[in-house]
C-alpha cells in the first residue's frame, strides 16, 4: 500500500520491511479503532500512523472531551497541574530567549491552548504587556473552563475562545501550536493557517513530541512522528524560517516519561505524591517538575522537539 508523506509528499511503503507496531495499551478509544503501525517516509524519515483515521472521528473524539476525560467546567490551577504549567513555564522562556522583542504590548494565539497555562505565564512575566490571549480549543468543556480562570483570574487583559480559525486576523506576535500538529493527518495545513494570522515580525512556536513511539506504551491519538528534520522540512517549505530548533526533556531512555522507566522507585514515589498536589503550594511543585522532567535540558534523545520561526521576510 503506497501513501503520501503529509509533510514532503514522497511515496512511502506502508508494508515495509521497517515499519514497526503502533504502541497500544489497549484496543481502542471508545469511539475509533487504533492504528496498526507506523510506517516511514524515506526522504524526510517522518513517522505515519496507518492506518489512516478519519478527520471527522478524530474531530467529535476531540470536541466530546475524550481526549482529556474531562466532562467538568472549573478554574485551572498551577497547583492543581504542576507537570503541565512547568512545561508552559519552559517553553515560555524558550519563546522569548529566541523571539525579538521589540518592547512593544503583544497578542498571542494559541492553538489547541488546553489549559491555557502558557497565556497565564506570558500576563506574568514582567517584561511583557500582553493586550490579547487567543486560544482555538476544540474541546468544548475546557473552552467554558478557560473562560471562567481567565474572568477569575485576568479578567483586564481580553480573552477569545474559539474553536477554529474563522474570523481572526493578521494581528497576533505570537502564535503558539503546543502538541497539536502530532494529531493531525495534514499538519501542514494548520501551519499555513496559522502563519497567515502573524503580524510582521511575530513568531511562531512549535512544539511536538520527539519520536514518542521510541519511550511510550501507548501513542494514541498521535498520527505523525517528528524529528528535526521533518520538522525543519515542514516549517520552511510553509514560508517560514527556521530561527532554532532543538530538542528537550532528559534523554529518553532515562526520563520519567518512559514507560521502561514506570516502575523506577522513584517514578512510583513522585506518581503516589502527585495524589497530593492540591495541597503542595505551585512555588514548590513546579519547579520540582522542571527538574523532574528536565524542561530545560537540550538533549539529542530528549522527549520533547521544538521550534521557533518567523515569515521568511521578517527581520
Amino acid at each position: 500500500m503506497q501513501i503520501d508523506c503529509p509533510v514532503c509528499r514522497a511515496g512511502v511503503d506502508a508494508n515495509a520491511k521497517e515499519t514497526i507496531a503502533y504502541p497500544s495499551t489497549a484496543g481502542g478509544s471508545a469511539q475509533i479503532a487504533k492504528p496498526q503501525h507506523i510506517c516511514f517516509c524515506p526522504q524526510c524519515r517522518l513517522g505515519i500512523a496507518y492506518p489512516k483515521l478519519s478527520d471527522d472521528l478524530l474531530n467529535q473524539y476531540y470536541v466530546q472531551g475524550d481526549y482529556w476525560k474531562n466532562a467538568k467546567i472549573k478554574v485551572f490551577k498551577a497547583h492543581e497541574e504542576p507537570g503541565l504549567y512547568a512545561l508552559a513555564q519552559s517553553r515560555w522562556e524558550y519563546i522569548q530567549q529566541y523571539r525579538k522583542s521589540s518592547g512593544e504590548p503583544i497578542a498571542i494565539l494559541d492553538v489547541g491552548g488546553g489549559h491555557g497555562f502558557i497565556g497565564m505565564v506570558a500576563v506574568k512575566d514582567p517584561k511583557v504587556t500582553c493586550t490579547e490571549y487567543c486560544v482555538i480549543e476544540k474541546d468544548k468543556f475546557f473552552c467554558e473552563s478557560l473562560k471562567k480562570t481567565w474572568g477569575s483570574k485576568h479578567g483586564h487583559i481580553q480573552l477569545r475562545v474559539q474553536d477554529s480559525f474563522d474570523g481572526l486576523k493578521a494581528v497576533y506576535d505570537v502564535i503558539v501550536i503546543s502538541h497539536v500538529l502530532e494529531h493531525l493527518n495534514d499538519p501542514k495545513a494548520l501551519l499555513a493557517q496559522a502563519s497567515r494570522l502573524l503580524k510582521p515580525n511575530g513568531c511562531i512556536f512549535i512544539e511536538v513530541p520527539h519520536e514518542d513511539f521510541r519511550f511510550k506504551a501507548d501513542v494514541f491519538p498521535h498520527l505523525i512522528f517528528f524529528n528535526e528534520a521533518s520538522m525543519r522540512k515542514m516549517v520552511e517549505d510553509g514560508g517560514l524560517r527556521v530561527v532554532n530548533t532543538g530538542v528537550y526533556g532528559k534523554d529518553a531512555r532515562h526520563s520519567p516519561v518512559s514507560a521502561a522507566n514506570s516502575r523506577q522507585p522513584l517514578v512510583v514515589a513522585v506518581g503516589n505524591l502527585y495524589k497530593l498536589r492540591h495541597i503542595i503550594p505551585s512555588s514548590v511543585s513546579v519547579p520540582f517538575f522542571v527538574n523532574y522532567y528536565g524542561t530545560k535540558i537540550s538533549s539529542p534523545q530528549g522527549t520533547w522537539l521544538r521550534v521557533l520561526a518567523q515569515q521568511k521576510d521578517g527581520v
